[in-house]
């Protein structure tokens, strides 16, 4: 059964916050809790922001279409954490973070950080994955990040991975 191999997509992601916004409240493995200099508690995901929300194509799709598309397909509408670094230098933070997500829908494809969905009657859902703060609950595809900005780097890359190695 360890032979047996599926697709992921990982996404790497690079943090870099400054010690004066954020303030490190708890990291126990990939789990992380910061808090802004507003106050509010947050950690580091991944928002999968919509390109094309106003194609004419997809008529009356709104923004909510959008996101339950992702969380009915995907991964129960979150793309898990699969490794996760946090390093406290003298006045920033840097945290790195692993995110993986299952990409065996033939319909999902991704090209650099732009995913695209394609539904059976030619309509494509365009996004670009960005780095994003999320409120301290579980992120979900379905609920926007928070408007606090972050600074850092965001790749992707597509891997077979054994089913041993799956988040």
């Amino acid at each position: 059964m360890s032979d047996i191999t599926v697709q992921v997509i990982h996404f790497e992601q690079q943090l870099t916050l400054p010690k004066s916004e954020f303030e490190l409240v708890d990291h126990d493995g990939l789990r992380l809790t910061l808090k802004h200099a507003s106050g509010q508690y947050c950690q580091p995901g991944l928002y999968y922001r919509p390109l094309n929300a106003n194609n004419e194509k997809l008529g009356d799709y709104s923004l909510h279409e959008f996101q339950m598309l992702l969380f009915e397909c995907y991964e129960g509408g979150h793309t898990p954490v699969a490794w996760r670094d946090v390093r406290e230098e003298d006045d920033h933070l840097m945290i790195q973070s692993r995110y993986q997500i299952r990409h065996d829908d033939e319909q999902g494809q991704l090209s650099g950080l732009t995913f695209s969905y394609h539904q059976e009657d030619d309509v494509v859902y365009h996004y670009r994955v960005e780095n994003a703060l999320h409120t301290i609950e579980l992120p979900s595809f379905d609920l926007p990040p928070l408007e606090i900005p972050v600074t850092g780097e965001l790749t992707s890359r597509v891997e077979h991975v054994t089913l041993g190695e799956l988040v």
